[in-house]
């Protein structure tokens, strides 16, 4: 999908409520694949960025969507990467990024740390498909400009 992809032609233009299966249909229908984690959550891959996204339901539901960069950099790194968020965060709110640790394995004996990023939208008053739609797009693209962004402020 992408930042620019239209809304499904006859799609619900109302607010209405959102659950994961019909965000599952919407972005089937926008083109986009995506399936169901281990935890019911939506995974795909936007490039790089590994997506995972998540919809709660109720007056307070929200559509989180997460993305991570799949590479972990090393741990040595910690504190520039702390620095060039906090920096980045400072004039870009959104997305909220952050560090995950990943434990060692045999590819990454030392471990690592993960790049990623959040953006969520209220939807307890409800969204309509193009809202929805607009905001994993909109979330995607501010995932991979940040990841570039705090990629180059490491060089």
């Amino acid at each position: 999908m992408s930042a620019t992809a239209p809304v499904p032609e006859g799609e619900a233009q109302v607010p209405g409520p959102l659950d994961t299966a019909s965000l599952a249909r919407l972005l089937a229908q926008a083109g986009t694949r995506v399936s169901p984690g281990p935890d019911g959550a939506l995974m795909g891959r936007w490039g790089e960025v590994v997506v995972r996204m998540t919809v709660s339901q109720g007056p307070s539901g929200v559509l989180n969507v997460v993305g991570l960069e799949p590479e972990p950099f090393p741990m040595a790194l910690r504190p520039r990467l702390r620095e060039a968020i906090e920096e980045r965060h400072r004039h870009h709110p959104w997305p909220t990024c952050f560090l995950l640790e990943v434990h060692a394995t045999r590819e990454a004996p030392d471990g690592g740390l993960l790049l990623g990023g959040a953006c969520a939208l209220g939807t307890g008053a409800g969204v309509t498909h193009a809202q929805a739609l607009r905001h994993v797009q909109a979330s995607v693209v501010s995932f991979q400009e940040a990841f570039t962004d705090l990629r180059d402020a490491l060089r």
